[in-house]
C-alpha cells in the first residue's frame, strides 16, 4: 500500500467516525497526531582540546567527539497514523460490541427448567434516563462489528504487505 493510499484511507476513516456520532474519537485521534510521538536524538560534537592517545575513531586530529542523547518530537508517518486510527476504532468499536454482546448472553439466567432468559443492560442517558438494549439489538452489533473487524484486519494485512 503506498503512503498516498495510506492517507486517502486513514483520512476515510475519521471521516466515517464523524458520520456515526463517533466525533469524540476523531477529535482524539486529531489531537494524538498533533502531539506527535516521542523519539531520541542525538547531538555530536568535537573536543578542541586534541586527539587522545585512546581515540581512534578520529583519525584527523581534531579532538574528541562528544555525544549527546535528548529526546523530542516527531510526526507520526503516514503509516503510524493509518495503524493508530485502526486501532483505536477496533478497540472502541469492535471490542465494546463484542463486550456487550458477553455480557448480554453470559449474563443472561437461566429459569428454574433450564432454558436461557433473556438479559437485560441498561444505559443511563445525560439525562438520567434509562434505555434498555436487549439480546436482539447486543446480537446485531455483534454481527456488524465481526464484519468491521475482518475490514480491518484486511487493511493491517494491507499496511504489512
Amino acid at each position: 500500500m503506498t503512503d498516498d493510499e495510506m492517507q486517502k484511507l486513514t483520512q476515510g476513516l475519521l471521516s466515517l467516525l464523524i458520520e456515526n456520532k463517533l466525533d469524540w474519537l476523531h477529535d482524539q485521534l486529531l489531537r494524538e497526531f498533533a502531539r506527535g510521538k516521542m523519539t531520541t536524538a542525538y547531538l555530536s560534537a568535537y573536543d578542541n582540546a586534541g586527539p587522545s592517545e585512546s581515540d581512534s575513531a578520529n583519525p584527523t586530529g581534531k579532538g574528541r567527539r562528544r555525544q549527546a542523547t535528548f529526546s523530542k518530537v516527531a510526526e507520526f508517518t503516514t503509516e503510524e497514523r493509518l495503524r493508530i486510527t485502526v486501532d483505536a476504532i477496533e478497540r472502541i468499536v469492535v471490542d465494546t460490541a463484542e463486550f456487550e454482546f458477553k455480557a448480554a448472553y453470559e449474563g443472561s439466567t437461566m429459569d428454574p427448567l433450564g432454558m436461557r432468559l433473556p438479559s437485560t443492560i441498561f444505559f443511563a442517558s445525560d439525562i438520567s434516563e434509562k434505555r434498555e438494549r436487549t439480546d436482539d439489538a447486543a446480537h446485531g452489533r455483534q454481527f456488524y462489528s465481526e464484519l468491521l473487524r475482518q475490514a480491518l484486519k484486511e487493511i493491517k494485512e494491507g499496511i504489512d504487505g
